[in-house]
């Protein structure tokens, strides 16, 4: 038995099939010693032609078992890990049982709308697909960002394929992927939130924040942002290089993606008093 993970607490998303990786990297866990926490949609709403995912029954059982076979604590919680509200219930929920979590394993991706062919391949289930597996180490970053140093409280109003070149808001924090991924982040904001974000950022009355002071805000949310993704994707299969983020204002600002580029982009209310939304936008080659 490996002592270092002996005691420790872990959670392991999509973990709630026996015929899935998820449980396999759980069942390990648990018989090195962990504690683990099984975590899958359970009977949360899935999606027509959604890969087979652990029923509550199902993982239930499966915590069982780890507490038969191993002696190991265990718990079954249900996450849709695309959806913030969905996965800060579960944190709550684990929060009621375990002190700490030593080992994350983000398992869980998705493969929307299979089997299918590349024809007949759907618009939307494909959209879900990038938001699962290459956008959310991005939203997350975001989201952390502006929760913890402004006390945002952002919410997800709609994911749509960007086809126009035309930017949303005055000014934008730009992030370049290269070597293996090639594309960009993009994170933006219309002035006036922009100013609202920074002047939390500084605890400053909105009225004393200049033009320079957003810029440099926003600049330091886009650092913060391409830091934060690149620690969770350490945790992925994917593997590319994240460049120094460049501020670009003004209006109007366009960004103009290579043809063959396929944008998706994610919008959010930043708080439920502010009216002004900004948006993450994700291009990819």
């Amino acid at each position: 038995m490996l002592e270092d993970l002996k005691g420790k607490t872990a959670l392991v998303t999509g973990a709630g099939k026996r015929t899935g990786i998820g449980y396999g990297i759980a069942k390990k866990l648990a018989g090195l010693g962990s504690h683990v926490i099984v975590a899958d949609l359970g009977n949360l709403a899935r999606e027509a032609g959604q890969v087979p995912t652990g029923t509550a029954s199902e993982m239930e059982d499966i915590a069982r078992e780890f507490t038969s076979q191993f002696g190991r604590r265990a718990l079954a919680v249900s996450v849709d890990v695309t959806d913030p509200d969905s996965i800060e219930q579960m944190v709550k929920a684990i929060q009621g049982q375990f002190e700490r979590i030593d080992v994350l394993c983000n398992n869980a991706g998705a493969s929307f709308g299979v089997p299918n062919t590349v024809v007949y391949y759907d618009e939307q289930a494909w959209m879900k697909t990038i938001d699962v597996n290459l956008l959310n180490p991005f939203i997350a970053a975001t989201l952390e960002c502006l929760t913890q140093m402004a006390g945002a409280k952002p919410k997800r109003q709609r994911v749509f394929v960007k086809t126009d070149p035309q930017m949303h808001g005055d000014i934008c924090g730009i992030i370049g992927m290269t070597n293996g991924i090639t594309g960009s982040c993009v994170v933006s904001f219309p002035d006036a939130l922009a100013k609202r974000i920074v002047a939390r950022f500084l605890g400053e009355n909105e009225a004393t924040i200049s033009a320079a002071m957003v810029e440099d805000g926003i600049g330091e949310v886009a650092n913060m942002v391409a830091g934060g993704a690149k620690r969770k994707f350490t945790e992925t299969p994917y593997r590319f290089d994240i460049s120094t983020p460049t501020v670009v204002h003004g209006e109007p600002v366009k960004l103009f993606n290579p043809a063959d580029t396929v944008a998706i982009a994610c919008e959010f209310t930043a708080d439920p008093a502010w009216t002004e939304t900004f948006l993450i936008e994700i291009a990819l080659k």
